[in-house]
C-alpha cells in the first residue's frame, strides 16, 4: 500500500510540490509513503514542505520527496518526518541524489520500539555534485541506525550540516555524513549526540565509516551518553589521501568506559570534559599509558567514567583537553 503525496511519476522542468500534510497508518508489509512523487525530480523541479506522520507495524519506506531520485539542479522540499514500527527505513530526499541535486532541510524524528530502524538524512547514495541538507535526525529502538547524509558519497557529494540524536536500548550506529567517503567528497559539520543507557553499545564516526581518495571529513562534535560509545571523529579506515577534520569529543556525566580510535591533535582534535573544577589538574582528570593506548580517569562531582584513546601515547595537557 503506499501514500502520494503529489503525483505517481516524475517532476520536470519547473514543477514544484505542494506544501501538505500526510497522515498514514499502513498495514504491515511493502508500505511506502513518498511526499511528491514515485518517481525521480527532474531538471529545476522543488520537492514541497511536507509534514509526514507514518507507522507500519513492519517494512514501512518513506521518502520525504521522491522515490527514485533527485537529479540535475532538482532539490528537495524541507520535510518533516515522524515514523514509526518495526523495521523501517526514512529517507529525508530520495533514494539516489546526482547531479547538481539539493537535499532540503530535513527533521526527521523514528522510534523502532523493541526492534530496528534506519534514517538517511537525504539519501542511500550521492554523487556527482550532490548536496545534503542540514537536517536535524532522531532515532531510539533497541536497534538504530542513522546516516546524517547518505549511506555511500562519490564524486564531489558534499554532506550537510546536520545534528543527531540517537538513543538504543542495545546497539545504535550513527555517521554524520556517510558510511563510505571516496572521490573528493567532502563531510559536513557535524553534531552528533548519544542519549543511550549504561546497557546500549553505540558507534559514532563524525563522517564515515570508510574514507578513500580526496575524502575530506567535517569538524564535528561527538557527545557521549550512559553507554559504551565508540567514537572516531572522522572514519574507522582512512586510506589514500583522505583527511579528517578538527574534531571534538565531549564527556560528562556517568558517561561509562568509552573510546576514541582516531584522536590525532595535529589535526586539530580535542576532549572536552565536564568537570566541576577544570583548574585544578590531577584531582578529576588523570590518566596513563596503557599499551598502547592512553587511558582517561574522570572521578569527579559532575562526571564519571574512562576514555581510551586507541593508538594514542602522545602528550596531554589541558589545551587538548577542554575541561
Amino acid at each position: 500500500m503506499s501514500y502520494i503525496g503529489d503525483l505517481d511519476g516524475n517532476f520536470v522542468d519547473h514543477m514544484r510540490g505542494q506544501s501538505q500534510t500526510i497522515n498514514a497508518s499502513l498495514p504491515p508489509g511493502d508500505s511506502f509513503v513518498f511526499g511528491d512523487v514515485t518517481g525521480s525530480l527532474l531538471d529545476w523541479s522543488i520537492g514541497g514542505n511536507d509534514t509526514i506522520s507514518a507507522f507500519a507495524m513492519f517494512g514501512l519506506i518513506v521518502y520525504g520527496d521522491a522515490g527514485q531520485s533527485i537529479e540535475d539542479h532538482a532539490r528537495g522540499g524541507d520535510d518533516t518526518i515522524i515514523a514509526g514500527g518495526r523495521v523501517f527505513s526514512v529517507y529525508g530526499d530520495s533514494y539516489s541524489m546526482l547531479g547538481h541535486a539539493r537535499g532540503g532541510d530535513d527533521t526527521v524524528s523514528a522510534s523502532a520500539g523493541t526492534s530496528s530502524g534506519t534514517v538517511y538524512g537525504d539519501a542511500y547514495s550521492m554523487t556527482g555534485h550532490a548536496r545534503g541538507g542540514n537536517d536535524v535526525l532522531s532515532g531510539s529502538g533497541t536497534y538504530m541506525t542513522i546516516f546524517g547524509d547518505a549511506y555511500s558519497f562519490g564524486e564531489r557529494a558534499k554532506g550537510g550540516n546536520d545534528s543527531i540524536v540517537i538513543s538504543v536500548a542495545l546497539i545504535g550506529a550513527a555517521s554524520g555524513d556517510a558510511t563510505e567517503m571516496s572521490g573528493a567528497s567532502k563531510g559536513g559539520n557535524d553534531t552528533l549526540v548519544s542519549q543511550s543507557g549504561s546497557g546500549a553499545t553505540v558507534y559514532l564516526s563524525g563522517d564515515a565509516s570508510v574514507m578513500s581518495g580526496r575524502a575530506r571529513g567535517g569538524n564535528d562534535v561527538l557527545v557521549s551518553g550512559a553507554g559504551t560509545e565508540h567514537m572516531w571523529g572522522d572514519a574507522q579506515q582512512v586510506s589514500g589521501k583522505a583527511k579528517g577534520g578538527h574534531d571534538t569529543f565531549v564527556f560528562g556525566g556517568e558517561f561509562g568506559n568509552d573510546l576514541v580510535g582516531d584522536f590525532r591533535p595535529r589535526e586539530g582534535d580535542r576532549l572536552k570534559i565536564d568537570v566541576a573544577n577544570p583548574h585544578v589538574h590531577g584531582t578529576e582528570v588523570t590518566w596513563q599509558t596503557v599499551g598502547s593506548d592512553t587511558v582517561i580517569t574522570v572521578a569527579g562531582n559532575t562526571s564519571h567514567g574512562t576514555i581510551t584513546l586507541v593508538g594514542y601515547t602522545g602528550p596531554l595537557d589541558h589545551g587538548l583537553l577542554l575541561v
